[in-house]
C-alpha cells in the first residue's frame, strides 16, 4: 500500500512516500499513457528523488511538495499525482504518516 512514512532503519530520519508500483503504474497508464516508466519519465524530472529501501526493490520518494516545505499534518500525494498524470491532484483527505 502506497503512504507516507518514516523508517528509521531504511530512511533515516527522512520523511518519504512509499509508492506501491502497481498503483502509480496504473494511474500513468491510466490517465497519461505515454507508455514510459512514470518513475523516471515524470516523478524523477518533476524533482522528486529515489531512495532504495535496501535491496528489496521498494524505495520511498522525496521531493516538493510531496515531503519537503509540506505541513506533516496534512499530507496528500496531490504533487506526484500532477507529476505523473500531467493532472491536478485532487485529493481532499489527508495522509498520516506510518513511523517504523
Amino acid at each position: 500500500m502506497s503512504g507516507f512514512t518514516r523508517d528509521t532503519k531504511y530512511y533515516g530520519d527522512r520523511l518519504v512516500y512509499e509508492p506501491l508500483e502497481s498503483k502509480w503504474g496504473r494511474y500513468h497508464a491510466t490517465h497519461c499513457g505515454c507508455g514510459q516508466d512514470w518513475l523516471t519519465v515524470h516523478a524523477v524530472p518533476a524533482g522528486f528523488t529515489v531512495i532504495p529501501r535496501g535491496k528489496t526493490g521498494y524505495y520511498g520518494l522525496v521531493g516538493p511538495g510531496l515531503t519537503e516545505g509540506v505541513d506533516e499534518s496534512a499530507l496528500t500525494a496531490n504533487s506526484l499525482w500532477e507529476a505523473v498524470t500531467g493532472k491536478p491532484g485532487t485529493q481532499t483527505w489527508h495522509e498520516g504518516v506510518q513511523v517504523t
